[in-house]
């Protein structure tokens, strides 16, 4: 998967956030360091890769975004996968 179609999946899956699915960790991480779900589903749209798509050991493509906002960097750690309804975005963490 290129940078490009990684972008326009993930884009597609937060433009309304029903298939973007949050690891327990990520949520967590995300109330240590006072980060919303808006600002991860606003990364996944407009952020700009720090580790571009490669498959990782389950056979996802894993990637990690990052995008300057309320006066730092948040990054996000995330793998697309897909199921019987089509893609999906699994967020592993969030920093």
């Amino acid at each position: 998967m290129t940078p490009h179609q990684a972008k326009a999946i993930l884009n597609d899956l937060a433009s309304d956030g029903q298939r973007v699915f949050f690891t327990r960790h990520a949520e967590q991480r995300m109330v240590e360091r006072e980060i919303t779900r808006m600002q991860v589903l606003r990364c996944l749209q407009v952020g700009s890769f720090e580790e571009e798509p490669a498959k990782d050991a389950r056979g996802n493509w894993a990637m990690r975004l990052r995008m300057f906002t309320a006066g730092e960097y948040i990054r996000v750690a995330l793998a697309i996968d897909e199921d019987q309804h089509g893609n999906l975005a699994v967020i592993i963490t969030v920093i």
